[in-house]
């Protein structure tokens, strides 16, 4: 697909010029300051507390037998071998160093699986743009998100604005399904681990949304809302706007532990389809909005330039 040339850019002029307009009548949480990366770090970085087995010692034991069962088995690089030698789980993640493997109690671990709220909703704003807030990729968001666009396309809608802030990823498979509204069957990014490659892509999905599109991104936007964002600039099919994402590159899984609990951990790496990683890294938008100079300069630029074009046609 072509990328954007000028005459592209100039096309886009009156739609990126309307967005932003109505983001600020109609949404202005989207321009409201986001807390910075060290707050989603926060969140995953603290290990939840791990129960006190002392007194049960066979327990903890083959806790740590199962979780250096699992690590061996799916874990996204070859596990250091003295991970065999830990005598606790607390033990065992001090030696694994991966922020992103923890013990999860049974009672976490169903919160885990389940999201409260709705994870995607959407309206019309401005008269005919139609905005989809989508705040995780669950296990039932590409459903809900096709009810919220069909529900919209009963509107004269000319746009869409799809809001990423805050959107800190969830399933790869779910972001995928949205993704196949916007740009049909591509391959998205590469997922890998020291065992092998696999290849994660989108299927086209109806209905296909075919207006012009622009993406919003945050600092907060991570993983799955990463490679959702990628894939828009990799095809060309929208423009991103906002922050650069917080970069996490990563993809988690939760194992069931016998005592009820689990254990979640870092099963593959994601990177771009021409091997960039993503970990550390972010995604730049195509037009950074962190400040408000930036924000009045861009509606300066549209502004301009959609002046220049009603001229040259009289």
């Amino acid at each position: 697909m072509a990328g954007f040339n000028k005459k592209t850019f100039l096309n886009y002029s009156l739609f990126i010029f309307a967005v932003l307009i109505a983001l600020m009548i109609f949404i202005p949480e989207a321009y409201s300051a986001s807390p910075g990366p060290e707050k989603l770090e926060e969140n995953i970085d603290a290990n939840p507390l791990i129960p006190d087995l002392t007194k049960e010692e066979e327990l903890r034991e083959k806790l740590v037998e199962e979780a250096v069962e699992i690590l061996e088995t799916y874990y996204v690089e070859e596990p250091p071998h003295d991970i065999q030698d830990a005598e606790s789980l607390e033990e065992l993640f001090e030696i694994l160093d991966d922020p992103y493997t923890m013990y999860l109690s049974e009672k976490e671990k169903e919160e885990f699986a389940e999201y409260s709220g709705d994870p995607v909703n959407g309206k019309v704003i401005a008269d005919s743009l139609g905005y989809i807030q989508i705040k995780e990729f669950s296990e039932n968001s590409s459903e809900d998100f096709k009810q919220v666009i069909i529900e919209l396309l009963e509107e004269d809608i000319q746009g869409w604005v799809v809001n990423l802030r805050g959107n800190p990823g969830g399933t790869v498979e779910d972001a995928g399904k949205i993704l196949g509204h916007f740009v049909g069957e591509q391959d998205i990014v590469v997922a890998e681990n020291y065992r092998e490659q696999i290849i994660c892509g989108s299927k086209a999905t109806e209905p296909q949304l075919e207006k012009p599109a622009v993406f919003l991104v945050d600092r907060r936007s991570a993983s799955a809302a990463e490679m959702f964002a990628y894939a828009i600039k990799n095809q060309n099919r929208g423009l991103v706007i906002g922050e650069k994402t917080f970069g996490k590159g990563t993809v988690q899984n939760l194992f069931p532990l016998s005592e009820g609990g689990g254990l979640l951990t870092t099963i593959y790496e994601v990177k771009t389809l021409d091997g960039k990683t993503i970990e550390g890294k972010g995604i730049e938008p195509h037009f950074d909005l962190t400040d408000i100079a930036i924000k009045t300069e861009i509606l300066k630029t549209t502004k301009r330039s959609l002046i220049k074009d009603v001229l040259s046609d009289n």
